[in-house]
């Protein structure tokens, strides 16, 4: 099991979860050098897509990013978004 659905399972196993993933953030980062500004629009397009997405549990009442080399991005989502946001 992936280390957080397994978090999920142990500490909050009634959630409902899904994924979203853009697995190519990772290699972009490491071939431009550093976060840009380009990258951190493709974060806050991922956040508003994950708080508008509706599941058969209703509407996304949080998002978790699961990779801390994404911090200033990701904090651009916290402030942006109205979804509570959490980083791993």
């Amino acid at each position: 099991m992936l280390p957080a659905r397994a978090a999920f399972a142990a500490h909050w196993p009634k959630a409902k979860i899904f994924d979203l993933l853009d697995t190519s953030l990772a290699t972009d980062l490491a071939a431009r050098g550093s976060l840009d500004e380009a990258m951190t629009e493709r974060f806050l397009t991922l956040g508003r897509y994950a708080a508008a997405t509706e599941g058969t549990a209703g509407p996304a009442k949080a998002i978790l990013f699961t990779c801390s080399a994404f911090g200033p991005a990701i904090d651009a989502v916290k402030r942006a978004a109205d979804s509570r946001v959490a980083a791993q």
